[in-house]
């Protein structure tokens, strides 16, 4: 099968309570919260969809910002919110222009994948070191395409989850690789098991080695002072 490459990329963002009820806060997520401890703010969560990492780190009293292209994704961050002291934008992170600098930012889970071509990762790269401060961090997360053969997948199931309605989920996926281009192409069907209904997204992941990872970050000023390789395929 080959890969699509024009696609809604992110409609599987479009259903920000059903994102939330599949993904939970996680060990990434306290790696996370622990460094923006550690650096203090401000802090910039680049892509934070619902604000999950962006509030736990407002609630530990660090300034931040949470920036993020899906409204329907920010509209459920600010609704979630409270009283806590964030900052939500709504912007293209590859030309974001914020008028301010942080100490930190972030990018989390499949992110930073979704810049699918080298000048989406250059436009990224290059607005992101514009809007760090002198000795500013970007911490980040892309997974390793060394040992990816099992990505090619049939349908199978994910997981189940409640949408918050009382309905009962059961989401399945299927996933293609292209070893070449070094893109995954995930299917999602959500099967609504009260109903029958069946909900379809999709979306196109790129897969970044090491060495060309390290070569871009160095390209757009970046000095990489830590590197973890415990998240494979």
């Amino acid at each position: 099968m080959s890969i699509p490459t024009h696609l809604n990329n992110f409609s599987e963002y479009l259903n920000p309570a059903l994102y939330d009820a599949e993904n939970r806060w996680a060990p990434d997520d306290d790696y996370y919260l622990a460094l923006a401890k550690r650096l203090g703010g401000p802090v910039l969560d680049v892509a934070c969809g619902t604000g999950r990492l962006t509030r736990a780190i407002a609630a530990a009293g660090i300034a931040i910002t949470g920036l993020d292209l899906m409204a329907p994704m920010l509209a459920r961050a600010r609704a979630l919110t409270g009283d806590l002291p964030v900052t939500w934008v709504e912007a293209d992170c590859r030309t974001m222009r914020l008028g301010r600098k942080f100490r930190l930012a972030l990018m989390t889970s499949h992110s930073f994948q979704h810049l699918i071509t080298d000048d989406d990762q250059d436009a990224f790269l290059a607005r992101l070191f514009a809007h760090l401060e002198e000795g500013g961090r970007f911490a980040f997360e892309t997974r390793n395409p060394t040992d990816c053969d099992w990505i090619d997948t049939d349908w199978e199931k994910w997981r189940t989850v409640s949408d918050g309605d009382g309905h009962t989920v059961e989401v399945w996926m299927k996933s293609t690789y292209d070893q070449h281009k070094l893109l995954e192409y995930i299917e999602f069907e959500r099967k609504v098991l009260e109903t029958g209904e069946v909900h379809a997204a999709e979306t196109l992941l790129r897969y970044t080695d090491v060495e060309q990872l390290n070569l871009r970050l160095m390209d757009h000023g970046f000095t990489v002072v830590e590197q973890y390789g415990n998240w494979m395929c």
